[in-house]
């Protein structure tokens, strides 16, 4: 019952749920119950954005899981596991992680377990800078949702497809998949996919769709990680359209909660930083700009380390800056040094920085 309260999303009743079971399990000695237990509720934690307690709870599991012969809890473990290390931007680890946990799904003919396994592992690929494995990795994972009977896993197939797309600035590639982008389609978006296809939207210049979107997810999220990530890139899309006090106040929302990935956070910074840019706030929009790179480099997610650079330079050249040159010429040499010649996101944070859609909507 949990687990199905977990699925439609409703944490509240899954986590009554999940304690009654503990409960259950603790009175009658029930170990293996116990950790299947915690290792739903730390599914929530993460459904929740609580990325630590989520890390924590995924690690007292698998301590527990060794004599167990439960392959499949234990690869879900690894997965949970290798999701937080890599929103905590622990990349290494979840790379890591993530593959063995597909080959742990591979070796039960569990498809689908492979396909989660593999959308987490596509990401972390990308953050680690490994863009050409990802991108093989992408077309294994097409071959294997295409050849699927599960409608489910056919979908999440064209989900893992659309989100490097969008991660790389590549947001032709997420229109190919339209019925991912039309309310109504015959592949439904739930919560969790309206940030990436805000982001999608921005990139392809449809601002006005992105911000209503995005303000409507902000508003109507009663997770923190939902929150967040649609906060941060909400602030983003006030600032491409040169609404400049919005993007600011939407920012300080992100910022002063804890919750949230540092990708949230770094986002907040950068867009906070163009808004200041825009309002003529040079000191406000240098330190802010600097931070988000200085946060990027506390990871080990090596593509926002680029992309971090790029979007500074472009505000530092919107400001008239003479660093801009030296911090392009950076940005650009880690993008190419993982194989990312062009991508969307120069043109997206060039707009970022000048308010440049304010004419478009």
């Amino acid at each position: 019952m949990a687990w199905i309260s977990t699925t439609a999303g409703d944490t509240d009743t899954a986590i009554e749920r999940i304690d009654a079971a503990v409960k259950l399990f603790e009175e009658t000695g029930d170990t293996l119950g116990l950790a299947w237990a915690y290792g739903l509720l730390g599914w929530v934690r993460l459904q929740q954005g609580h990325l630590v307690e989520a890390d924590a709870l995924a690690q007292r599991v698998l301590g527990q899981w060794d004599d167990r012969a439960d392959e499949w809890g234990h690869a879900m473990m690894e997965l949970l596991l290798a999701t937080t290390r890599l929103w905590l931007g622990r990349t290494d680890e979840a790379v890591e992680l993530a593959g063995e946990a597909r080959a742990r799904f591979a070796a039960i003919n569990d498809g689908t377990g492979e396909l989660r396994a593999v959308a987490t592992l596509s990401r972390a690929l990308l953050a680690a800078g490994e863009i050409r494995h990802a991108r093989d990795l992408l077309a294994e994972a097409t071959a294997m949702a295409d050849s699927a009977a599960d409608g489910d896993a056919r979908t999440l197939g064209r989900m893992i497809t659309a989100g490097i797309a969008v991660q790389l600035g590549e947001a032709g590639r997420y229109m190919d998949l339209g019925e991912l982008l039309e309310q109504g389609g015959p592949a439904p978006i739930g919560p969790d996919q309206q940030v990436p296809r805000a982001i999608a939207l921005l990139q392809l210049g449809r601002s006005d769709q992105a911000r209503t979107l995005l303000q409507q997810t902000y508003e109507g999220a009663d997770e923190p990680g939902l929150r967040q990530a649609a906060g941060s890139t909400l602030a983003f899309a006030h600032a491409v359209v040169g609404a400049a006090d919005d993007a600011v106040a939407v920012a300080d929302e992100v910022e002063a909660e804890a919750e949230g990935t540092y990708l949230d956070h770094m986002g907040a910074l950068f867009s906070r930083g163009f808004a200041h840019v825009q309002r003529g706030e040079t000191e406000e929009a240098r330190a802010d700009l600097a931070a988000a790179v200085a946060l990027s480099d506390r990871t080990e997610d090596r593509l926002s380390q680029a992309f971090s650079r790029l979007a500074q330079s472009r505000g530092l050249e919107a400001l008239g800056d003479p660093e801009a040159a030296d911090a392009r010429t950076d940005a650009e040499e880690r993008l190419a040094s993982i194989g990312i010649v062009d991508s969307g996101w120069d043109d997206l944070f060039r707009r970022a920085a000048t308010g440049g859609d304010a004419a478009r909507v």
